[in-house]
């Protein structure tokens, strides 16, 4: 992508939509599922230690249109 973020998985409709990986131009990762681009469903979030405002290192669990939840 144009921001540098990096996507691999399962594509429809050129959304990422069931499971996948992404990599951000920041240094987060993600590997779970996805629902048309969105983090949605089970997954592992890895922060990278220098991003700003996170104080955890890492969330494993559920999702819910990008957003954590659990």
């Amino acid at each position: 992508m144009r921001d540098g973020t990096k996507i691999t998985g399962d594509f429809y409709g050129g959304e990422i939509t069931g499971r996948g990986l992404k990599q951000t131009a920041d240094g987060r990762v993600y590997q779970g599922e996805f629902l048309e681009g969105e983090m949605h469903g089970h997954g592992l979030l890895i922060y990278n230690a220098e991003t700003k405002g996170e104080t955890d290192r890492s969330y494993e669990g559920q999702f819910h249109l990008n957003s954590r939840e659990g």
